[in-house]
């Protein structure tokens, strides 16, 4: 008897332990999903009061005293996106966001093709700015004015996008007299014209100082010209890639920088 009561007794005990881990179970069950929702509402309510949240407000850089002040902080930067259509010495062929008081904020060493659509374009950039290339000063970089770090450039409010994305670095505009070139200053341009002469600078064998008469009359005077490659085109009419950077005007010669320039035979596109 003694045995079929034990028997009976832990028979029982087992159905109640059964009983209770089901019970368990089922506890842990509803605790676990009553976590899940509120957790779920709770990342819901941070989601929606981020996007409801005002914007971060940047400062804004607008010329190279900004540059200094907000070195290596992150800023929205507006102006033109430039590339310039010529490599200089190591390939440098510049990208460009240029400020409004003419401040280059190197934005790549050379074009990215993915942003050609921005070309000649005003654009509002976010990024890092620093007054070098923000780097070791032990490491060789470009000493110019940087923005890095890019998250994000759009076409600034107004500005006209492409029809077509460009696929290659657009024509550069035709100079042909005084005005077109007084109005392009500071800006990657073709003058087109005859080049009158080209001579040594005092002291140098590799550079030179060329005579340049657009086809208005007006005469410029294209100093730092590389000698070897211009003076084959001396007499001849021609079409020279140059950045218009006046230097002076003296009894009605206009001086310009030729140190980074293409030249080649002919008017280019009339």
């Amino acid at each position: 008897m003694n045995l079929a009561f034990n028997t009976l007794t832990f028979k029982k005990y087992v159905s109640i332990i059964s009983l209770m881990k089901e019970k368990m179970f089922f506890l842990l069950l509803v605790v676990f999903l009553a976590i899940l929702f509120i957790g779920s509402a709770h990342m819901d309510k941070k989601e929606k009061n981020r996007k409801n949240a005002a914007p971060e407000k940047l400062p804004e850089c607008a010329a190279m005293e900004d540059v200094e002040r907000y070195y290596g902080q992150k800023v929205s930067v507006k102006g033109l996106y430039e590339v310039d259509p010529i490599a200089g010495s190591k390939r440098l062929q510049a990208v460009c966001i240029v400020l409004p008081d003419g401040t280059r904020l190197l934005r790549s060493y050379r074009p990215i093709k993915e942003e050609f659509r921005f070309i000649n374009k005003q654009v509002i950039a976010t990024g890092t700015v620093f007054t070098d290339a923000g780097a070791d000063p032990h490491v060789q970089q470009v000493m110019a004015p940087h923005i890095t770090n890019i998250e994000s450039i759009v076409l600034a409010p107004g500005e006209t996008p492409y029809k077509k994305t460009p696929r290659e670095l657009p024509p550069l505009p035709v100079i042909k007299n005084r005005e077109e070139l007084i109005n392009r200053r500071d800006c990657w341009v073709q003058l087109v014209g005859k080049l009158l002469s080209v001579s040594k600078r005092l002291d140098e064998n590799i550079w030179a100082d060329a005579d340049f008469r657009l086809q208005d009359g007006t005469i410029l005077k294209i100093e730092w010209a590389p000698y070897a490659r211009w003076r084959s085109f001396a007499g001849q009419e021609t079409t020279v890639t140059v950045r218009i950077n006046i230097e002076k005007e003296e009894k009605g010669i206009i001086y310009i920088s030729g140190i980074r320039t293409d030249i080649c035979a002919g008017t280019g596109r009339d």
